[in-house]
């Protein structure tokens, strides 16, 4: 299941590393580029969606698959040959666990990101679906399995930022929900968190999660942090208006 909306750049590489693993789902949010037809093209079913914020939207597209087992990527992720391997032995196999975890390996402007809390990183995307479900969350959602929790050998390749201003709007984007969903529960103390979060943010990206091993791209990633993290309380204070 790949949910998608403007995903013309991506959405091709993302279904052929899928390909060989069964019926390919494409829920879209409303995409007004070529994603549907290129998708279409490689024989994934397309559906369209409404966006109720990724967690609920990602359930609805979950809802949507037929096959007891559903594996849930994003449209900028792609899955090695070495996973996709440990993923059809799982499956064949028939009595496995309701979860499978694996690695995700995240590409920043060409440079893979070894350090600064993206990597390692472990995510389960793979379930049963009658164990698991999307959490209600608008941003950052997470699946949450009842059962057997078990580790997947491959790694997940995430290319979410191809430059710097994919980077910047996404990371505007995520800050305005962030601060939306704050200010929803209240928005205690978001002035100061304004103050107090980016520096330490910063610290805590660069030195304590070792950005520096990772260079210029590093200092990015601590700096926009940073940058991100005065804009979600910005945004719980001052709600919608940018």
């Amino acid at each position: 299941m790949i949910m998608t909306k403007n995903e013309e750049r991506n959405i091709e590489r993302c279904i052929k590393s899928v390909s060989g693993l069964g019926a390919v789902i494409v829920a879209d949010t409303g995409s007004t580029d070529r994603t549907k037809d290129l998708a279409e093209s490689l024989g994934a079913r397309v559906c369209d969606i409404p966006w109720n914020g990724f967690g609920p939207s990602k359930q609805l597209a979950c809802d949507l698959a037929e096959t007891e087992c559903v594996l849930s990527i994003d449209a900028d992720e792609v899955v090695t040959g070495e996973l996709a391997s440990s993923i059809s032995r799982e499956m064949s196999a028939g009595d496995g666990a309701d979860g499978y975890v694996f690695r995700r390996v995240t590409n920043l402007c060409g440079q893979w990101i070894l350090h600064s809390g993206w990597y390692p990183e472990q995510v389960l995307r793979l379930f049963r679906k009658d164990r698991a479900r999307f959490s209600d969350s608008a941003i950052h959602e997470s699946i949450e399995c009842q059962g057997r929790i078990a580790f997947l050998d491959g790694f997940l390749l995430h290319f979410s930022y191809p430059d710097i201003s994919a980077y910047v709007s996404k990371l505007k984007s995520y800050a305005l929900i962030s601060g939306q969903e704050c200010r929803r529960r209240g928005g205690r103390a978001a002035v100061a968190k304004m103050v107090t979060n980016p520096p330490i943010w910063f610290i805590k990206k660069l030195i304590l999660q070792k950005g520096f091993a990772d260079g210029i791209a590093g200092l990015w990633i601590a700096s926009f942090s940073a940058a991100g993290q005065f804009l979600k309380y910005y945004y719980a204070c001052k709600g919608d208006r940018r």
